[in-house]
Protein backbone atom coordinates (compact mmCIF):
# COMPACT_ATOMS: atom_id res chain seq x y z
CA UNK A 1 0.00 0.00 0.00
CA UNK A 2 2.78 2.46 0.87
CA UNK A 3 4.47 1.76 -2.45
CA UNK A 4 1.28 2.79 -4.25
CA UNK A 5 0.98 5.94 -2.10
CA UNK A 6 4.58 6.92 -2.86
CA UNK A 7 3.66 6.91 -6.54
CA UNK A 8 0.30 8.61 -6.07
CA UNK A 9 -0.92 12.05 -5.16
CA UNK A 10 -0.36 11.70 -1.39
CA UNK A 11 3.40 11.12 -1.48
CA UNK A 12 4.17 13.62 1.29
CA UNK A 13 1.91 11.83 3.76
CA UNK A 14 3.38 8.44 2.83
CA UNK A 15 6.90 9.80 3.36
CA UNK A 16 5.93 11.28 6.72
CA UNK A 17 4.49 7.92 7.81
CA UNK A 18 7.74 6.14 6.91
CA UNK A 19 9.49 7.91 9.80
CA UNK A 20 7.62 5.57 12.11
CA UNK A 21 8.39 2.39 10.17
CA UNK A 22 12.09 2.54 9.20
CA UNK A 23 12.13 -1.11 8.12
CA UNK A 24 9.43 -0.33 5.55
CA UNK A 25 11.36 2.74 4.44
CA UNK A 26 14.42 0.58 3.84
CA UNK A 27 12.37 -1.80 1.69
CA UNK A 28 10.92 1.12 -0.28
CA UNK A 29 14.28 2.81 -0.79
CA UNK A 30 14.16 2.79 -4.63
CA UNK A 31 10.81 4.59 -4.60
CA UNK A 32 11.95 7.02 -1.92
CA UNK A 33 15.14 7.84 -3.82
CA UNK A 34 13.14 8.46 -6.98
CA UNK A 35 11.24 11.12 -5.02
CA UNK A 36 14.50 12.74 -3.87
CA UNK A 37 14.63 14.56 -7.22
CA UNK A 38 11.28 16.25 -6.55
CA UNK A 39 12.29 19.52 -4.90
CA UNK A 40 8.86 19.85 -3.34
CA UNK A 41 9.41 16.58 -1.45
CA UNK A 42 13.15 16.84 -0.69
CA UNK A 43 12.61 17.63 2.99
CA UNK A 44 10.16 14.75 3.47
CA UNK A 45 12.50 12.33 1.67
CA UNK A 46 15.42 13.30 3.89
CA UNK A 47 13.26 13.07 6.99
CA UNK A 48 11.99 9.60 6.10
CA UNK A 49 15.58 8.35 5.69
CA UNK A 50 16.92 9.91 8.90
CA UNK A 51 15.18 7.22 10.95
CA UNK A 52 16.97 4.33 9.24
CA UNK A 53 20.20 3.14 10.82
CA UNK A 54 23.23 4.35 8.82
CA UNK A 55 24.65 0.84 9.16
CA UNK A 56 21.65 -0.46 7.18
CA UNK A 57 21.07 2.52 4.91
CA UNK A 58 24.57 3.13 3.60
CA UNK A 59 25.17 -0.29 1.96
CA UNK A 60 21.69 -0.25 0.42
CA UNK A 61 22.33 3.17 -1.08
CA UNK A 62 25.76 2.06 -2.34
CA UNK A 63 24.11 -0.81 -4.22
CA UNK A 64 21.20 1.30 -5.49
CA UNK A 65 22.94 4.52 -6.49
CA UNK A 66 24.59 3.34 -9.74
CA UNK A 67 21.26 2.02 -11.03
CA UNK A 68 19.46 5.24 -10.06
CA UNK A 69 22.01 7.32 -11.95
CA UNK A 70 22.06 5.02 -15.00
CA UNK A 71 18.27 4.73 -15.26
CA UNK A 72 17.41 8.34 -14.41
CA UNK A 73 14.38 10.07 -15.83
CA UNK A 74 15.45 11.94 -18.94
CA UNK A 75 13.22 14.87 -17.93
CA UNK A 76 15.65 15.66 -15.12
CA UNK A 77 18.81 17.53 -16.06
CA UNK A 78 21.88 15.45 -15.10
CA UNK A 79 23.25 18.33 -13.00
CA UNK A 80 20.00 18.47 -11.01
CA UNK A 81 19.94 14.70 -10.55
CA UNK A 82 23.47 14.55 -9.16
CA UNK A 83 22.92 17.65 -7.03
CA UNK A 84 19.66 16.35 -5.53
CA UNK A 85 21.19 12.99 -4.69
CA UNK A 86 24.39 14.56 -3.31
CA UNK A 87 22.41 16.94 -1.09
CA UNK A 88 20.24 14.14 0.21
CA UNK A 89 23.21 11.82 0.88
CA UNK A 90 25.07 14.58 2.73
CA UNK A 91 21.98 15.50 4.74
CA UNK A 92 21.42 11.92 5.94
CA UNK A 93 25.17 11.52 6.48
CA UNK A 94 25.71 8.48 4.30
CA UNK A 95 29.31 9.30 3.47
CA UNK A 96 30.34 6.25 1.45
CA UNK A 97 27.47 6.56 -1.05
CA UNK A 98 28.20 10.30 -1.28
CA UNK A 99 31.87 9.53 -1.96
CA UNK A 100 30.80 7.11 -4.70
CA UNK A 101 28.58 9.76 -6.29
CA UNK A 102 31.31 12.41 -6.09
CA UNK A 103 33.89 10.04 -7.60
CA UNK A 104 31.53 9.26 -10.46
CA UNK A 105 30.69 12.92 -10.98
CA UNK A 106 34.33 13.99 -11.07
CA UNK A 107 35.12 11.69 -14.00
CA UNK A 108 31.97 12.46 -15.97
CA UNK A 109 32.40 13.82 -19.49
CA UNK A 110 29.63 16.30 -18.63
CA UNK A 111 31.13 19.53 -17.26
CA UNK A 112 28.00 20.31 -15.21
CA UNK A 113 28.12 16.93 -13.46
CA UNK A 114 31.85 17.41 -12.74
CA UNK A 115 30.91 20.74 -11.16
CA UNK A 116 28.57 18.95 -8.72
CA UNK A 117 31.40 16.56 -7.85
CA UNK A 118 33.75 19.46 -7.22
CA UNK A 119 31.24 21.32 -5.06
CA UNK A 120 30.57 18.32 -2.84
CA UNK A 121 34.25 17.39 -2.65
CA UNK A 122 34.95 20.91 -1.35
CA UNK A 123 32.02 20.75 1.08
CA UNK A 124 32.59 17.22 2.41
CA UNK A 125 36.02 16.13 1.21
CA UNK A 126 39.23 15.83 3.22
CA UNK A 127 40.10 19.54 3.14
CA UNK A 128 36.66 20.44 4.55
CA UNK A 129 36.56 17.77 7.20
CA UNK A 130 40.15 17.18 8.27
CA UNK A 131 40.07 14.75 11.15
CA UNK A 132 36.31 14.14 10.83
CA UNK A 133 34.93 10.67 10.10
CA UNK A 134 32.65 12.24 7.50
CA UNK A 135 35.48 12.57 4.98
CA UNK A 136 34.93 11.42 1.41
CA UNK A 137 38.39 9.86 1.18
CA UNK A 138 38.91 6.14 1.38
CA UNK A 139 40.24 4.77 4.63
Amino acid sequence: MLQRELRGSDRGTALAYLRYVPDDALELLPEIMWLATDLGLAHEVRDSLMWISRKQLSPRLEALLPRLLDEADTDIAPYDLYRCYAEMLAHVQTWEPLRMLVDRALISPDEDIREVGGIFMRLHGPAARRGDVASLTRV
